[in-house]
């Protein structure tokens, strides 16, 4: 069988959600897939206009092919990539082609009543959708548990393990033995609701990076703002001890619907910081918290009130350690290793399925 991707145009932002996919799609490239390019530009200020340029695009090439199979980022994000990825898995079967599906976000775990709405998007983002795949690369154990449970045979599941972060160029210093706790990414409130009160934690400092900090936070003396950068370069602009990976409107773990999501999914800045040479701190119950552990790549908390404690009890020795280990990971991050590994298994999972 030929290999597709459709290589929609991801919008860039200085957050890590388009860098996610562009990266995808740059390792199905690199393990040959061909790439289908769908609307290379915005043709319009209109989103409607552009939905029907993308369908018109997107009909013209994929639905003639035959015996093909398609790789797919999940969920669409867009309105006419959700009409075209749709058209493909509806056909599928008609054409004898088959799909994979890499999972980047669950709308479901993340919000219980996103399944309610009543529009395409939602409908393309459901499970549903990936019942009816061939395969799908989930992002670990705990997400593959859930998916079974909604009936998704176990067999056609690979886990992904950690999200990959490309990067070829030139790195920034790394970590450095100390108490500076960096967070990056999207710093506003409702995103960020924690911030508040983890600046008032003593003994550690804060390097803020990313869109959205307020006024308010940006003067308090713990913290020190470096700015926003695009996700290619925030690589080189990284500075501290440790990358902070906590969602949630609390210092408490796990708290409300988004703190409740890390169970299940790979945090794209996770992968962020370990392919800039940091070592991560995450919530103790997280999905990826095991990763981290047994790889020696941090430390993991309950509560981020623990910082100084926790920070005190690691020697320089036990620091240096864990970025040598940090840096052997980086490097497979920065690589594409990990899709490229859960590629071959899903190659494994639809010649074992035919």
């Amino acid at each position: 069988m030929k290999k597709y991707y459709i290589g929609f145009n991801y919008k860039e932002n200085n957050t890590a959600g388009a860098k996610a996919k562009e990266d995808a799609n740059l390792i199905f490239d690199k393990y040959g897939f061909k790439k289908i390019k769908i609307a290379g530009k915005r043709l319009s200020a209109n989103r409607y206009l552009n939905a029907i340029f993308t369908i018109i695009s997107g009909y013209s090439k994929v639905l003639p092919l035959k015996q093909s199979t398609f790789v797919e980022n999940f969920p669409p994000n867009q309105l006419g990539e959700s009409y075209v990825i749709n058209k493909v898995n509806k056909t599928k079967k008609k054409n004898k082609s088959l799909n994979i599906i890499l999972i980047h976000d669950l709308e479901e775990l993340r919000d219980p009543n996103y399944q309610l709405q009543n529009n395409l998007l939602s409908q393309t983002a459901s499970t549903k959708v990936l019942t009816e795949a061939d395969c799908i690369i989930s992002h670990n154990y705990k997400m593959k548990e859930w998916l079974i449970e909604k009936n998704i045979a176990a067999s056609k599941i690979v886990n992904l393990e950690i999200f990959d972060y490309l990067h070829n160029g030139p790195l920034g210093k790394g970590g450095e033995f100390g108490n500076r706790v960096i967070i990056a990414g999207n710093l506003r409130k409702e995103k960020s609701a924690y911030l508040t009160k983890l600046a008032e934690v003593s003994d550690i400092k804060l390097e803020l990076y990313g869109p959205g900090l307020s006024d308010e936070l940006q003067n308090l003396q713990s913290i020190h703002y470096n700015g926003s950068y695009p996700s290619n370069q925030i690589l080189t602009e990284l500075s501290g001890s440790y990358g902070l990976v906590w969602d949630g409107d609390s210092v408490v773990g796990g708290v409300g619907l988004s703190g409740q999501y890390q169970k299940y999914n790979n945090p794209h800045k996770a992968s962020l910081y370990l392919a800039a040479g940091f070592p991560v701190i995450m919530w103790k119950q997280a999905a990826l918290a095991s990763f981290i552990v047994e790889n020696n790549l941090g430390f993991v908390v309950d509560n981020l009130e623990e910082l100084p404690q926790k920070l005190s009890q690691i020697s320089e020795q036990d620091y240096n350690e864990m970025v040598i280990n940090v840096q052997k990971m980086g490097k497979k991050i920065r690589s594409g290793y990990f899709l490229s590994e859960a590629l071959k298994k899903a190659d494994k999972v639809l010649e074992e399925n035919k």
